[in-house]
């Protein structure tokens, strides 16, 4: 206001002139000495350019001395060279041609040499005391015009206008003393004095400037009306009401101070971070002289995330929205949304007023909205970590986890979530904001725009959410279980034969294609809500942390129900089909579960955390490949296999009760065809089967059938192969190999049996026979003609007994001995 004085706070100014105005101004009558005080400010200052003008004179004659004497040596130069070259030295009698000789090779080798030596130590003091002097006189000017400017007393914008003039040259002289300084840095290590010397009279002068344009900004802040009226409405009416832009409302004569003081504190910014980088580098190059085994590991220089000039919007505002916030600390859904839709109504005076500023200053890839927009995320995150967590970790602490407890700190994580999201469409197609400020160019390293960021200085809070969803997680699982629905798988209706199928049946896509009880897919769902909550925590190690204490518990523990709802089936001989049902739905939800954890773990979030914890190994080369998930895979893997073992040898074992009749029954094996099995029924292509076997193949039928209706496509493969080639050795060893004489109705008997096992098997696979290979090569011995099976014999009995005469006959999976017993056993 014009007439009137703004004074910043005694706390925000340098020691020095603190003393001078305490010195001058000792009551209300000093005040109207502040004119006079100024002139007399002013005439020192001018005193001291005087001063500083004589000693330039006489560094001038200094170097002028200097000049002559580098002449001269010149001269000396241009002597010698001719001299050199003379006719009299060459022709010269042998004594003087000696003597010249000795002569010139001294000063070629010495005083030349030592010459040129004092003229480079002559040229390097004279630029050393150049830059020291010339960076002084600078430092002294930029001190006194500071001085004059902030004891002068000035009226109105004309007096403002003047003040940030003086504070942008200020900044430009330091800017020109920093490029001097980064030459000398680059150019002239060898001056790491005077750089030191340099660096603790500018840290006297930016003790000056800093406050100086941060006093005059909040200043110039409040002169426009910033920050607006915040009032509730905003929430009542749902958001209609818009809040007035100080920025946009201003008028010209405003603006143009605003903009003034704007660049010059983020000039001042500017120069303080290059500065910071250049004074590393001084650091690195020390580090380096005196210790040979340092290297350079990089630009380690992190600045304060933001822009100050975007602060300084931010600040007040934080101070005024904090009386809402404690009215609301019970809903804090009103916190999150007053907090967005003031960023959201203040952002036009952002783009357009503040983004042209920063775009004046060049600075390569840093935008206002983005800026803004992390700012207000910031300011958010500071109430939460000061005024609403630690309340919430003393009652985790101190209470039992009631559900009370649990949906606040659940609500509170999802407003968060959910308040991230909208912040980042705020900030259009750029979510990142560059967050070091040192190198100006774009390409400095980016950090999430996040509420969540507050986490990183606060561990055990993690530690807290992480075991609040965990127990969030085992309750709905714990009420999902006791719903009857809960292991129901749903079945596609299939017709034809297995291995009509496609061959996309082998890749699963969908939770029918598994199978999977409906528990297994709650379980997922619930697993990687938890893992995407954890995606927004800024930093890997975070990330981690959240999804071992939560989701990766969760799933061992998923394992543990799996494992308890089929331990009936360790103590059972004789499966029924509900034990069958209930052992492939924990089968399949075993393999749901780990191909869908394959799934996730090549997401490239999870890569960067498995190399992150395995990055020493992964750099030795000594970690074998793996993945994030590497343990929970490995359980479910193992959970399925064991299981479908159990199946595997239950199914064997009751085959064998079956058949104990048809074992023990070994007489009619010997006998001749007849009709002892008119009650048997019709092989396919034979006679008929045995009595006796006809349960076990009903058994069979039986159980396969369950499993191909309840067991997932891949397993049931597996499964029913495995069936097989445990009964082709089961018959094999328990008849073909046994003392019993097979007569040829026998052999015939026994072949229409075993066509009729086959058979059991035609529905998934063409040629079913092949995998029972024993049985097939017992077969083929027992319909061979006498000839051929006198031949064999002979040649088993030689005495290279090779397998290649069973190869001949198509005998490719029994052993010689096992060959010359079956043979034996022919009647």
């Amino acid at each position: 206001m014009a007439g009137t004085l703004a004074l910043p706070s005694p706390s925000e100014l340098p020691r020095r002139l603190l003393a001078f105005l305490d010195e001058r101004l000792r009551n209300r009558d000093d005040l109207r000495r502040v004119a006079s005080l100024a002139a007399e400010v002013g005439a020192e200052c001018d005193a001291l350019t005087r001063d500083i003008l004589r000693e330039g004179t006489k560094l001038s004659s200094f170097a002028e001395g200097w000049a002559a004497r580098y002449d001269r040596a010149g001269r000396i130069l241009r002597h010698l060279k001719s001299d050199m070259g003379a006719p009299s030295l060459r022709h010269s009698p042998e004594g003087n041609g000696e003597r010249s000789s000795s002569r010139m090779q001294r000063i070629l080798g010495t005083e030349i040499p030592m010459l040129a030596k004092e003229v480079g130590r002559i040229e390097n003091v004279r630029l050393y005391v150049e830059a020291g002097f010339w960076i002084s006189i600078r430092l002294s000017w930029t001190l006194g015009k500071l001085l004059v400017a902030n004891v002068s007393y000035s009226d109105g914008m004309q007096g403002t206008t003047w003040k940030q003039e003086t504070l942008l040259l200020a900044i430009k002289t330091m800017e020109d003393m920093e490029k001097i300084l980064t030459n000398i840095a680059k150019c002239q290590l060898q001056w790491t004095h005077l750089l030191m010397a340099v660096d603790l009279r500018v840290e006297n002068t930016l003790a000056v400037l800093r406050p100086q344009a941060l006093m005059d900004h909040r200043s110039i802040l409040a002169s426009i009306g910033w920050p607006p009226s915040l009032t509730t409405s905003i929430l009542k009416n749902g958001g209609n009401v818009q809040i007035q832009n100080p920025l946009v409302m201003m008028k010209e004569n405003k603006k143009e101070i605003y903009s003034q003081s704007f660049m010059a504190l983020l000039g001042l910014q500017v120069l303080l971070a290059n500065r910071g980088g250049r004074r590393h580098n001084l650091l690195t190059n020390q580090r380096m002289q005196t210790s040979p085994g340092f290297t350079e590991l990089g630009n380690e220089v992190k600045l304060e995330s933001g822009i100050w000039t975007i602060d300084e919007l931010v600040y007040p505002i934080a101070s005024r929205v904090e009386h809402h916030f404690s009215r609301w600390s019970q809903q804090p859904e009103f916190i999150f949304a007053l907090t967005y839709r003031i960023t959201r109504n203040l952002l036009e005076g952002v783009d357009i007023v503040v983004q042209p500023l920063i775009d004046e200053t060049r600075l390569v890839g840093f935008s206002a909205r983005e800026a803004w927009i992390s700012a207000m995320v910031k300011m958010l995150a500071a109430y939460l970590r000061k005024s609403i967590f630690p309340d919430l970790s003393r009652r985790f602490h101190s209470e039992s986890i009631d559900l009370e407890l649990t949906s606040s700190w659940l609500n509170l994580i999802d407003h968060i979530i959910a308040f991230d999201k909208k912040m980042r469409t705020l900030a259009s197609s750029q979510i990142f904001f560059m967050s070091d400020l040192t190198e100006f160019d774009g390409t400095s390293a980016l950090q999430p725009l996040s509420v969540l960021s507050l986490f990183c200085d606060h561990s055990g809070w993690i530690e807290i959410w992480a075991q609040i969803e965990l127990r969030n997680a085992q309750d709905k699982l714990a009420a999902k279980l006791d719903i009857d629905e809960a292991w129901a798988i749903s079945i596609k209706q299939e017709s034809g034969t297995l291995y009509d199928k496609d061959a996309n049946l082998l890749t699963f896509s969908a939770t029918e294609d598994y199978k999977a009880p409906l528990v297994a897919d709650f379980v997922i769902r619930m697993t990687w809500s938890m893992i995407e909550k954890g995606w927004g925590l800024p930093s890997l190690s975070l990330k981690i942390k959240f999804i071992r204490s939560s989701a990766n518990i969760f799933l061992h523990e998923f394992s543990n129900i799996l494992h308890q709802y089929c331990q009936e089936l360790e103590d059972v001989s004789i499966m029924n089909s509900d034990l069958i049902q209930r052992e492939a739905s924990s089968i399949n939800a075993a393999r749901y579960c780990e191909s869908t954890i394959l799934e996730w773990s090549d997401n490239v979030n999870f890569l960067e955390m498995y190399t992150y914890e395995n990055d020493d190994e992964v750099k030795k080369g000594k970690s074998s490949f793996s993945c994030f998930f590497a343990d929970e895979i490995e359980i479910f893997s193992k959970l399925q296999t064991d299981y479908l073992m159990e199946i595997i040898s239950a199914i064997l074992v009751e085959f064998d009760y079956c058949c104990y009749d048809y074992i023990q029954n070994s007489e009619k094996w010997g006998e001749d065809l007849d009709d002892h099995n008119v009650n048997g029924v019709l092989a396919e292509g034979a006679g008929i089967v045995s009595h006796e076997f006809i349960q076990p193949l009903d058994m069979l039928i039986d159980r396969l059938q369950i499993l191909k209706v309840h067991l997932n496509f891949k397993d049931f493969i597996d499964l029913w192969r495995s069936v097989a080639g445990g009964l082709d050795h089961f018959v094999f060893r328990s008849i073909l190999l046994s003392s019993i004489r097979f007569s040829d109705g026998g052999m015939h008997q026994f072949r229409t049996d075993m066509l009729a096992l086959f058979h059991v098997f035609k529905p998934f696979c063409i040629r079913s026979e092949a995998f029972f290979p024993c049985i097939g090569d017992s077969l083929k011995l027992f319909g061979m003609c006498l000839e051929d099976v006198k031949h064999l014999k002979v040649a088993l009995k030689r005495q290279e007994r090779d397998r290649g005469c069973l190869h001949r006959y198509g005998l490719f999976h029994i052993s010689i001995e096992e060959a010359e017993k079956i043979l034996s056993i022919r009647k």
